[in-house]
């Protein structure tokens, strides 16, 4: 993916019931863009990171 082409992300926050869900949408400037991206290994960096925020919010309560 060539440096300084953007990517616009959006993080959508609702709640129900108690129980906040987050909804986080990434629009790249192309297809190729987008599957470059995907192969860096990002998703599962991000699973590993929201991993761990669950984990200290759940430490905290």
């Amino acid at each position: 993916m060539p440096v300084g082409d953007p990517t616009l992300i959006a993080l959508d926050f609702s709640e129900a019931d108690g129980v906040t869900t987050l909804a986080m949408t990434m629009t790249f400037v192309s297809k190729e863009a987008r599957d470059q991206a995907v192969t860096t290994g990002m998703t599962d960096g991000m699973e590993v990171g929201y991993a761990r925020i669950d984990d200290m919010l759940a430490k905290a309560a």
